[in-house]
């Protein structure tokens, strides 16, 4: 039997969300990232797909158009700086340079700057003028002082900068009045006027500019009168510049009220008076007796004392007045001044008054405009070698010391000068020297090469001379081999000698040490030659102990310059064939080679260690010794 189950119903809400499509038209510089991650870099249609908001796909056809950022470069000449319309920088030297821009489509434009820089040039004037100034281009006009600049443009260079350094003196502008009599002479000396007006003249001022001026002028004439007068004794006209003594119709001109002359006709009556006479001298003034006058300048003087209805009595003074002096002068003196009157010193600049005696007994005032110059003093200290004497100076000093020596300056106080003196002492020595070959001067200025008394000088301690008298004895090494086949001999005697092997290290051999050697085995054998302390080494000479002579060994081999420095020049003296030129120490190391193709001179290029060297030229059935010294 089958048994079903009762149904069991499930209720499902379902919500059913659905994909979206999109198409988009875009547009990019270079490339472009999609929606998803991807990178597309060319135009064309792409479809892409990313979840929407509900997370279903969202299917996007996107019309892509990709504009390529550009690139240019330019060539530019600017002037002191430039910069790219547009751009953001500035540059203000040459050089090669790089700015972004956009450009049409607004994608980086790139420009590359091939830049040069010129600078604008600039100079500089001071110029001074009266009231205004123009400037060198002719387009401005100033009117005061100042610095300015101004920019002259130069076709195809940069503009010229100019600054002018403006100084502005103004002209005057005065007005005065001025009355003269019968005329007047203009300021600047160039018009007579007479007539009473108002005119303008022109006069340069302190600074160089015109000064202009306004002048009132009122021209005053003379006048005349006519007086009568009756006097005692005597009549002047008051200001007048006569006096007369006599009745008569005299004429004087004196001036009137304005300034000008007045012209007086004197109809004059003189009457005598009783009178006495009395000769005076007085400084400066005399007063009268009576007390009622005195007078200041010399001359006759009268007083008149009453007489009753006559003419007064007359005193007559034959009076001499000695006036006072008064002067200026201007000194100039050193360190102090004594006044005229010798009562005081004065030590300084300033202006004094002093009273003296003048010549007829009254006072001298005398003005001193007084200068004190100081005496300069300086101090040196010197060191000299025997004696010293200061440049210009009339002293030579031999011993240490303070000193002091005035010069004369002139126009000006003498200059005191003080010297602290050191004085080193020169030297004398006697040098006894024996040498080998030659011998270096103490002061390393001379080389001598033979015996003898030589005076040399070096500096000594204190810096002065040392004057060396040298007694020098040359020991010369001759150090030169005579070659008799296989006999060799020292050419210097009364030495002392060791003969050495050259191809065994320069090794002494054993018992030759007499002037002769006598070869028994084929080898290269030198000697040493010493006399007193001197020692020289001959050059190596070749020997062969053979059946067949078949090596001819030549002496004759020239090598210059001896001392070398830097390279020397072999001449062999004849012709030969090619061979090989090799440079040895004394002990018989090789430290150059070099081939050799018969030529008659070569140039040896050497630069070792200073000493003596053996040099052998080696060819097919010849060998050429000699010896080189390299300093």
């Amino acid at each position: 039997m089958c048994i079903r189950d009762s149904d069991s119903i499930i209720t499902i809400d379902l919500t059913i969300n659905l994909s979206t499509s999109s198409l988009l038209d875009v547009t990019a510089c270079d490339s472009l990232v999609s929606p998803s991650g991807q990178v597309w870099n060319t135009s064309g249609v792409y479809h892409d797909v990313i979840p929407n908001e509900a997370g279903c796909d969202s299917n996007m056809t996107i019309n892509l158009t990709i504009i390529n950022s550009s690139s240019s470069e330019i060539t530019i000449t600017a002037c002191d700086s430039y910069s790219i319309p547009g751009g953001s920088q500035t540059w203000t030297e040459s050089g090669i340079y790089q700015d972004t821009l956009l450009n049409a489509v607004g994608c980086d434009s790139i420009v590359t700057v091939n830049l040069t820089i010129n600078i604008s040039p600039s100079s500089e004037i001071t110029a001074e003028a009266c009231d205004s100034y123009t400037s060198p281009t002719g387009t401005q006009t100033w009117t005061t002082s100042g610095i300015y600049q101004e920019i002259i443009p130069l076709p195809g260079e940069c503009d010229s900068i100019i600054t002018v350094n403006l100084t502005i003196n103004h002209s005057d502008t005065v007005e005065v009045e001025v009355a003269a009599c019968e005329s007047y002479v203009s300021p600047d000396g160039t018009e007579l006027w007479t007539v009473s007006g108002t005119y303008l003249d022109t006069i340069p001022t302190a600074s160089g500019c015109d000064s202009f001026m306004t002048i009132i002028l009122t021209i005053l004439s003379p006048s005349a009168s006519e007086i009568t007068m009756e006097a005692c004794d005597s009549f002047s006209l008051p200001g007048g510049t006569q006096t007369w003594t006599e009745s008569g119709i005299y004429v004087d001109t004196i001036p009137n009220a304005v300034g000008c002359d007045s012209v007086v006709t004197v109809n004059l009556t003189i009457n005598i008076s009783p009178g006495s006479e009395i000769t005076a001298e007085a400084c400066d003034s005399y007063t009268s007796p009576s007390g009622a006058s005195t007078w200041t300048e010399s001359g006759t003087y009268f007083e008149y004392l009453p007489v009753g209805g006559a003419c007064d009595s007359i005193v007559t003074f034959n009076l001499t007045i000695h006036h006072s002096t008064s002067s200026s002068v201007d000194a100039t003196a050193c360190d102090s001044y004594i006044s005229p009157d010798g009562e005081e010193t004065w030590t300084e600049s300033g202006v004094y008054h002093d009273t003296i005696p003048n010549a007829v007994g009254c006072d001298s005032v005398v003005t001193i405009n007084l200068t004190i110059n100081i005496t300069p003093e300086t101090e040196f200290t010197i060191d000299a070698c025997d004696r010293y004497t200061l440049p210009g100076g009339t002293q030579t000093w031999t011993e240490s010391g303070v000193y002091q020596e005035v010069f004369d300056t002139a126009g000006e106080c003498d200059s005191v000068v003080t010297v602290n003196l050191t004085i080193h002492l020169s030297t004398t020595a006697d040098l006894s020297v024996t040498a080998c070959d030659s011998y270096l001067s103490p002061s390393a200025g001379e080389v001598w090469t033979e015996s003898g008394i030589y005076l040399d000088t070096i500096t000594n301690q204190a810096g002065c001379d040392s004057f060396m008298t040298v007694d020098l004895t040359i020991i010369t090494i001759d150090a030169n081999v005579t070659q008799d086949e296989t006999l060799l001999t020292a050419d210097m005697t009364d030495a002392a000698y060791q003969w050495i092997d050259c191809d065994n290290g320069n090794q002494p051999i054993d018992g030759e040490t007499s002037q002769q050697f006598a070869a028994v085995t084929t080898g290269n054998y030198a000697v040493i030659v010493t006399s007193g302390d001197c020692v020289d080494t001959s050059a190596c000479f070749n020997v062969m102990i053979v059946g067949t002579k078949d090596v001819q060994v030549l002496s004759d081999l020239k090598l210059y310059p001896n001392p070398a420095t830097d390279h020397f020049v072999i001449e062999p003296g004849r012709v030969l064939g090619s061979g090989v030129i090799t440079v040895s120490d004394l002990q018989g190391r090789e430290v150059y080679s070099t081939p050799y193709r018969g030529e008659e001179r070569v140039v040896v290029p050497f630069e070792g260690p200073s000493g003596m060297y053996v040099v052998t030229l080696t060819g097919s059935g010849y060998r050429i010794l000699g010896k080189v010294i390299v300093e």
